[in-house]
């Protein structure tokens, strides 16, 4: 996978489609979207259909990351 970075805890990278039952479940909670600004997402299928479309990567060669813990791969 492209962008991939690492820390000594965390592994940073591209959201990928696999991400999406974890992107609904932040997207939905209000003290993040209190920060990105975004709606809620409807389902599950919303997020995936975000992450499809996530164009940012290509468009600005930057955008938001997927941060998983190194040891355990906690989202």
């Amino acid at each position: 996978m492209p962008f991939l970075f690492q820390t000594p805890r965390l592994i940073l990278r591209p959201f990928a489609p696999e991400d999406a039952p974890y992107l609904f479940e932040l997207n939905n909670d209000p003290e993040v979207i209190k920060y990105t600004g975004d709606p809620p997402f409807e389902s599950q299928q919303a997020a995936l259909e975000f992450i499809l479309q996530y164009d940012q990567y290509q468009r600005y060669g930057m955008g938001r990351w997927t941060v998983l813990g190194k040891a355990t791969g906690e989202y």
